[in-house]
């Protein structure tokens, strides 16, 4: 029984072996005719059967050439920081204390001085007789008014002086004293700003008289003020002036140097 089995078995694998061949025109060259050979089970000609030679392989495409090449990036050198060296200044004139802003606008103007007073007095009485002193006293005024702009100023002014005369025949020291208000202006240098002039002119009085009252006058003058100022600061200056006293029968002149204070 088992003999059968395996003998049917054998047959069946031996035909699927010989199936091929069974249905194939030829194993061999020499199953065909003439000058014809096997190829894979098929007889063919020679001359045909040969493979056609494969294709060769495709080539990759090179890309042209750009028509212009920009250089190839190169490491940037920073150049060494260079020391500053500022431009040197150009030259400027020396300029000394410069005047205040309230000095150069339109507003309210003062001025108060006081000073020393050398005084020469001229005097003549009905008479014809000539009197003729020195003296040495004090002298202030005060002005105020409008600054039109930095450098003129329109100022009412009240100035006066008390003088004391050298001792005379009979013992006394007679004194004078002199008495002005008016009007006048100031003005501005118009190199240094605090340099300023003033001239003023009003009517004036005048008295001269010794303490027993044995002696004096007494009388209207016309008056006239000039003042030259330095402005130290904003506050305070120095100034040289003169005052004189016109009339009919004396003239008085002061000579002034004092201190100013401003605004």
């Amino acid at each position: 029984m088992r003999s059968m089995m395996l003998t049917r078995a054998m047959t069946v694998v031996g035909l699927l072996m010989l199936a091929p061949a069974a249905w194939a025109q030829c194993t061999k060259d020499t199953d065909c005719k003439g000058d014809r050979i096997c190829v894979n089970g098929m007889c063919a000609d020679a001359n045909t059967a040969a493979p056609a030679p494969l294709a060769p392989a495709p080539q990759p495409i090179a890309e042209p050439a750009p028509a212009y090449a920009a250089p190839a990036p190169q490491p940037y050198d920073q150049p060494a920081a260079q020391p500053y060296n500022p431009p040197p200044r150009p030259y400027q004139p020396y300029r000394p204390y410069a005047a205040p802003n309230a000095r150069q606008s339109t507003g309210l103007a003062w001025k108060v001085r006081v000073a020393l007073a050398l005084n020469q007095w001229n005097s003549s009485d009905v008479d014809g007789n000539q009197y003729q002193d020195q003296g040495l006293g004090y002298a202030g005024d005060a002005s105020v008014g409008l600054r039109i702009n930095g450098n003129f100023a329109l100022l009412a002014v009240v100035s006066g002086s008390n003088v004391g005369y050298s001792a005379d025949t009979t013992g006394f020291s007679p004194s004078g004293r002199t008495m002005m208000w008016g009007g006048g202006i100031q003005w501005s240098s118009p190199w240094n700003p605090n340099w300023t002039g003033f001239a003023g002119l009003g009517p004036g009085y005048t008295w001269f008289s010794i303490p027993d009252g044995s002696m004096g006058f007494a009388g209207k003058s016309l008056a006239m003020i000039l003042r030259g100022d330095f402005h130290i600061t904003d506050t305070f200056g120095l100034f040289v002036g003169y005052d004189g006293y016109f009339s009919s029968y004396n003239q008085i002149d002061n000579l002034l140097i004092g201190l100013s204070i401003h605004n």
